[in-house]
């Protein structure tokens, strides 16, 4: 027998005795596994359960360390799948005197260190007030992020949030062909606007990529190409244009699983295992890619994967998503307070009518997988964190029940993790990937000519690579 995720587990508060002790078999890519979901623990031989399980106490509101800013709903871009574009008519650009307020309120008069995000829409269109917002909330160590589509980003910009220390996510869904869907107002693509941006990055702030993460977006009803997608924004993260990767599908009401409501019971949960049927493949192509590039010498960039395997092989306990409502509040343009940056179903307060409503808060502080009927059952119920809170409310009616589509989009990523675990062991990932899990150094980064070499393997997929250059 061999535990292929040694170690203390992680983020609990006690063990107490188990309702029913169990012990999982599952098999991926012809493999068995089996897993303890009480004590997170993976063998690759059977195992007796082990009789107790995580406590988390409490359901601690926490000090707020994180505000997003929503500078404006209006955007330079009209992208197909952008679940903000339904907010669009909410005229106008967030104020100095709007933002000012909202914070203190939000923060009890204490915003001493607080993390800012500015999102929209394109927040750049609202520049005015990033760098009022920056000149106030520094000099109270304030720290700072933008979710941008890079468009509007000039040498002055660059070289400001470079100063500032900023974290950027710039929205890119992949090489040309795959970035169709982010397109002008008139129909113009946007991909060389973009490219030229990393330019001016890479080239006057390479602090700054350092702090850059490349978020790609596809709608799972079309092309997916997963595999293209990471290698191309892997390979602009190897020449130092950024340092992260997030592709995920698009969580637009475009989606045929999202677009049928809980009315539509069957049919909706028929079109999810379509949906995710269709792109299991796709993921497990991205693990091949994922393993590869690890064999290779090179640190593999992919949000989803990264997380899972945090959690899987540092044994995390995970019992809520996102601090949403508790130390994390999104604020829209007129001072609306959102429980997170999703504007729908998510409204937990206005600063003109006395900031958050302590009941419309209180579902999300005490939305544990305690709270989650169906969760109790899981197989992942104790580091999955549940998922999203808004798309269980939005999609199933009630934020106490999980979405079906994103169990299945949850039991993907695990699976394929538990094989990449059982491929590559606990140790190498731990050195390779510098998981918060307390051991392992990374190594040194191959040559030029072995990062070519693999370049040319993957990013070769797609044809011509020089886009990636």
């Amino acid at each position: 027998m061999a535990c292929l995720n040694p170690g203390p587990m992680q983020g609990y508060d006690t063990m107490v005795p188990a309702d029913v002790p169990e012990i999982i078999e599952f098999e991926v890519s012809g493999k068995k596994y089996w897993w303890d979901p009480n004590i997170l623990a993976l063998y690759d031989t059977p195992e007796k359960p082990n009789p107790y399980k995580p406590v988390v106490r409490g359901y601690p509101g926490g000090r707020v360390g994180m505000i997003v800013l929503q500078a404006t709903l209006k955007c330079n871009l009209a992208c197909a799948y952008c679940f903000q574009r339904e907010h669009e008519f909410i005229s106008g650009t967030m104020s100095f005197d709007v933002a000012q307020r909202s914070v203190m309120s939000v923060t009890g008069n204490q915003p001493k260190n607080l993390s800012v995000c500015f999102f929209g829409g394109e927040p750049l269109l609202n520049w005015e007030l990033i760098e009022k917002v920056v000149e106030w909330l520094e000099p109270q160590g304030g720290k700072f992020g933008v979710t941008t589509n890079g468009v509007l980003l000039t040498e002055e910009r660059v070289k400001f949030l470079s100063k500032h220390k900023f974290s950027m996510i710039l929205s890119l869904d992949g090489p040309r062909e795959l970035n169709k869907m982010r397109v002008m107002g008139a129909g113009e693509e946007s991909y060389d606007r973009v490219i030229a941006a990393l330019e001016i990055v890479k080239r006057e702030a390479p602090d700054l990529a350092s702090r850059t993460t490349l978020r790609g977006t596809f709608d799972d009803r079309g092309v997916i190409r997963l595999v293209e997608r990471l290698a191309f924004l892997n390979a602009l993260c190897d020449d130092g244009y950024a340092s992260g990767v997030a592709v995920e599908p698009a969580v637009s009401s475009e989606s045929p699983c999202r677009a049928m409501g809980k009315q539509d019971g069957n049919m909706r949960e028929k079109a999810c295992e379509e949906e995710l049927a269709r792109i299991e493949a796709e993921y497990e192509a991205a693990r091949v890619w994922y393993i590869d590039r690890i064999k290779n010498g090179l640190k593999p960039r992919y949000q989803h994967f990264y997380k899972t395997l945090e959690r899987l092989v540092g044994r995390q306990v995970a019992l809520c998503e996102c601090g949403s409502a508790k130390g994390y509040f999104s604020i829209n343009v007129g001072g609306a307070i959102h429980a997170c940056h999703h504007l729908q179903n998510t409204y937990v307060g206005h600063v003109d009518k006395g900031g958050i409503d302590p009941e419309l808060q209180q579902p999300w502080l005490e939305n544990r997988r305690y709270n989650r009927p169906l969760c109790k059952p899981c197989k992942f119920r104790n580091s999955c964190g549940g998922g999203c809170r808004e798309e269980s409310i939005t999609m199933m009616g009630d934020i106490r029940v999980p979405s079906v589509r994103e169990c299945m989009y949850k039991d993907i990523f695990f699976r394929n993790c538990v094989a990449i675990v059982g491929e590559l062991g606990a140790e190498k990932l731990n050195g390779v990937l510098k998981l918060r899990c307390g051991c392992g150094d990374g190594p040194a980064m191959p040559s030029m000519k072995a990062r070519n070499a693999l370049r040319s393997k993957w990013v070769g997929l797609m044809g011509d690579g020089d886009d990636a250059e």
